[in-house]
């Protein structure tokens, strides 16, 4: 698993922090829309 290069964790955190963004953007959508 690359995990445990800790080199790519800054990386990998970020990249999990823009996706959880994405997605809390996308529900919020979702909800006005409904």
């Amino acid at each position: 698993m690359q995990l445990v290069n800790p080199k790519c964790i800054p990386h990998n955190n970020n990249e999990r922090e823009q996706r959880e963004l994405e997605l809390r953007q996308r529900t919020e959508l979702l909800k006005h829309q409904s």
